[in-house]
């Protein structure tokens, strides 16, 4: 089966311009000025250099001819310098231990930043250029808009790739381009651990595999600085196995297929199992634009099992674009709802009564995995000939584009303010706002609070909203980056939930600096 194009965006990274030298220069690209080994100051000729990890000055370019060279290497282009370029081209062959392109400081990324690794192949019939590597590359540890791009037929290979490894670490993208252009991780691409607007770029049918791909960090709720990062494609990206995950999160907005109704699949063939396709926090997104098929199966009648869709805290996974695609989900996959959002084109009602008659939706019970029933998931569709089912959708998810879409949440959909997840028994979980009961279906925008009682909530959208506390008597405005502050209407003051529950709370008064007693007594 041949997986899809990928497609997000264009591409903000504007490709060097590199000139060749027939000669290897120093190797070593954006150090400190020092030169400890003496090959290193001036050029060297050799088509083979052993041990030592690379240092030298900047603007240094780097060409061979046919053959081996930095064989065994640390490979780091703009260790504490920027604007270095190396260029491997015309079958060269690199084999290094490890590569970091804008290697920076922890204080100051700028150090590390604006440098580029350019690996170029020769075109299809000729030795091709090729850097295997022991370790991982790495592209911005602590520098920014560092560029690693392979092209024209090369091929890179490794344990690893992280793209924007730590804080700071921002704008730095890996770009693959051209047909026969390679990379192969035996392990992670991680695409923006924790710096921001980093990018993956794949396109005009060029290949990357891996065992697991992720993009927008992996810190849980509340590293919303970090992430907001991309994937521009339109080869192929291979994460489909046995085992094998993709995880989209911090925002990140990823979209697979052209719209042409080929398919993805998740779990391929009944060889395939176990692999999971993630996204997780409010403003991610999923979209396959075609069809999906979430477990394959053999002539036999085999079926591959325990592949999943998994999407928490207000994520969006959103399959087909026209009336011809459909998601495929055989018996033994599942989809995990955690407070996310499964959109599928057209009115698929019916059909998702029957995936869930049958099993395949789970959602997340007092710390386990349970199967879900018709009552504990929330099914709406968005009648695309509707004037306000944009509204509506965006409204109930925090996600624009749904008219035409069913949407399935786990019974949370209108609760997407507080990011709340179904416990039991009609009582929800956010991980921000606390315990609450609800009956979504017909309360109306009323909440019983744990703490606070009777509530009446308005989502204003952005992550704050305004409600009606019945014991105070007063409207108050809550945000959840701030909360437990909220704002008084009544008196124009903040205050801070301290303990206890309605009628009987403590807050903090900000303007007084005291404790409040809601109900004191005599």
């Amino acid at each position: 089966m041949t997986l899809p194009h990928l497609l997000v965006a264009a591409s903000r990274t504007t490709w060097p311009a590199v000139a060749f030298s027939s000669l290897v220069s120093s190797p070593l690209l954006g150090g400190d000025g020092s030169f400890d080994s003496p090959w290193l100051n001036g050029e060297v000729t050799a088509t083979t250099l052993d041990s030592g990890t690379m240092e030298a000055t900047s603007f240094n370019l780097i060409n061979s001819p046919e053959g081996t060279f930095l064989s065994d290497m640390v490979v780091r282009v703009g260790l504490l310098s920027s604007r270095n370029i190396l260029t491997v081209d015309s079958g060269a062959y690199v084999d290094s231990t490890s590569c970091t392109v804008g290697f920076g400081s922890k204080d100051d990324p700028s150090a590390g930043g604006r440098n580029s690794v350019m690996i170029q192949g020769k075109g299809a019939g000729d030795i091709a250029t090729r850097w295997d590597c022991d370790g991982g590359f790495t592209v911005g540890y602590y520098g920014s808009r560092n560029l690693l791009r392979v092209s024209s037929g090369a091929a890179i290979s490794g344990t690893s790739l992280y793209v924007g490894q730590s804080a700071g670490a921002e704008a730095n993208e890996f770009q693959i381009a051209n047909k026969g252009s390679t990379a192969s991780f035996s392990g992670n691409i991680a695409v923006g651990s924790f710096g921001a607007d980093n990018a993956m770029t794949v396109v005009d049918g060029a290949k990357v595999t891996c065992q697991s791909i992720s993009f927008g960090g992996t810190e849980g709720p509340g590293y919303g600085d970090f992430g907001n990062c991309t994937l521009v494609a339109r080869g192929t990206l291979s994460v489909w196995g046995t085992g094998s995950t993709l995880n989209v999160v911090g925002g990140t907005k990823l979209s697979v297929g052209d719209d042409s109704g080929q398919f993805s699949a998740i779990g391929d063939t009944t060889q395939n199992s176990g692999n999971v396709v993630s996204a997780a926090n409010p403003a991610t997104e999923i979209r396959f634009l075609d069809n999906l098929l979430l477990g394959g199966v053999d002539d036999h009648g085999n079926i591959g099992t325990g592949n999943r869709l998994e999407i928490s805290d207000g994520a969006l996974i959103l399959v087909g674009n026209s009336s011809d695609d459909s998601l495929t989900l055989r018996a033994g996959n599942f989809i995990r709802l955690h407070g996310g959002f499964l959109a599928l084109y057209g009115d698929k009602r019916s059909a998702v009564a029957s995936a869930i008659a049958a099993g395949n939706f789970q959602i997340y019970i007092e710390g386990t995995w349970g199967t879900a029933g018709a009552e504990s998931l929330h099914v709406a569709y968005f009648d695309n000939t509707s004037p306000t089912a944009n509204g509506e959708g965006l409204t109930e998810t925090g996600h624009e584009g749904l008219s035409g879409y069913t949407v399935v949440s786990d019974a949370a959909m209108p609760l997407v303010w507080a990011n709340a997840v179904a416990s039991s028994g009609g009582w929800y979980s956010s991980y921000w706002y606390g315990a609450f009961y609800t009956v979504p279906a017909s309360f109306d925008g009323w909440i019983w609070h744990a703490a606070h009682g009777w509530q009446w909530v308005y989502d204003n959208g952005d992550g704050s909203v305004v409600l009606w506390d019945c014991a105070s008597g007063t409207w108050c405005y809550v945000n959840r980056s701030w909360y437990p502050a909220l704002y008084n209407y009544a008196d124009g003051k903040w205050y801070y939930y301290l303990r206890g529950s309605a009628p009987d709370r403590v807050f903090w008064n900000w303007e007084s600096g005291g404790e409040v007693v809601e109900n004191p007594g005599e």
